[in-house]
């Protein structure tokens, strides 16, 4: 499902990042609709996230997946930082 998103366009690149958190971290998707880029740590290579109870915590972050998430957010084609539904 992962190699189906056309990376070419903004949607695809953007579905691709939220599948890679989603298989590689376990997110739930109300977890990454609540990320922010500064819940990352790129030199710790971690992302923080906040969950029910308000718990908080830090996860190691795949090479996929901070690939793809950097890739989004680089893309200069993105106009809006709120994630939307996948089409993929």
């Amino acid at each position: 499902m992962i190699a189906t998103c056309d990376q070419t366009t903004a949607t695809g690149v953007r579905d691709r990042a939220i599948l890679l958190l989603l298989a590689r971290l376990g997110l739930r998707a109300s977890d990454i609709l609540s990320l922010r880029l500064t819940d990352i740590d790129w030199q710790q290579v971690t992302l923080s996230v906040r969950g029910k109870g308000r718990w908080e915590t830090r996860l190691p972050l795949p090479q996929d997946a901070s690939d793809a998430v950097l890739a989004y957010w680089i893309k200069p084609s993105r106009t809006s930082s709120v994630v939307e539904s996948s089409s993929c």
